[in-house]
């Protein structure tokens, strides 16, 4: 029996095939391309939407210039009564200050401190009557109907973990800059205080980094 091999070109990595691509897929190619930019296009400007009656909006840009919308802006975000929503809407703004891509520039993290300082610390406090309102909120629901009711600790206690300590994780409220921190911290403590000075308690001491460690737990 006889077997015949035939040779087998050998790999070349240089050699390209050439493949033809007809002028009506490039063009369904081009048309795809044009649709998908269409629907997907990149915003100039990141809108605030608050869903109130009637529906408030406005340009990030334009809050940061305006002092009028500036207040407009934070009349409505104290309005939603959903601390939760509230809290997500702030939240959501604050990040929008942390992207470096805004509209066609590209901001390093200097310039997005530099431009975005004040509207932090305008959302930080935002942030901070938040979280009063909300453990203001859990107190007079506990001592509704009786103006002469104190919390107990137990009560206090409550609270403050329910209320208070879990908002360490959040990134509105451990800003970089020193100053803010120590502001945000100097506000929690006196808030802290406030809400035990409503129950039988002792005297509480400052919020301390042992609060921030069970935060994060």
């Amino acid at each position: 029996m006889t077997f015949c091999l035939k040779a087998v070109p050998k790999y070349n990595p240089r050699r390209r095939q050439s493949t033809v691509i007809s002028e009506a897929l490039v063009k369904q190619l081009e048309q795809l391309n044009t649709e998908f930019l269409e629907i997907t296009p990149e915003p100039d400007e990141v809108t605030i939407v608050i869903k109130s009656n009637p529906v408030y909006q406005c340009e990030l840009a334009e809050m940061m210039n305006d002092p009028q919308r500036r207040g407009e802006l934070i009349s409505k975000i104290n309005e939603i009564q959903n601390i939760n929503d509230r809290k997500s809407m702030i939240e959501n703004l604050y990040n929008q200050t942390l992207t470096q891509k805004q509209g066609d520039i590209v901001l390093n993290a200097f310039d997005l401190d530099t431009r975005f300082a004040s509207t932090r610390a305008m959302l930080q406090d935002l942030y901070l009557q938040a979280m009063k309102d909300d453990w203001s909120t859990k107190i007079d629901q506990i001592c509704a109907g009786d103006p002469n009711r104190t919390l107990t600790q137990e009560e206090a206690d409550e609270i403050y973990q329910e209320c208070i300590m879990p908002e360490f994780n959040s990134d509105v409220l451990n800003p970089r800059d020193e100053q803010r921190q120590q502001f945000i911290m100097s506000d929690i403590n006196i808030q802290k205080k406030s809400l035990f000075s409503a129950s039988d308690a002792p005297i509480e001491q400052e919020v301390d980094v042992r609060d921030r460690k069970k935060a994060f737990v």
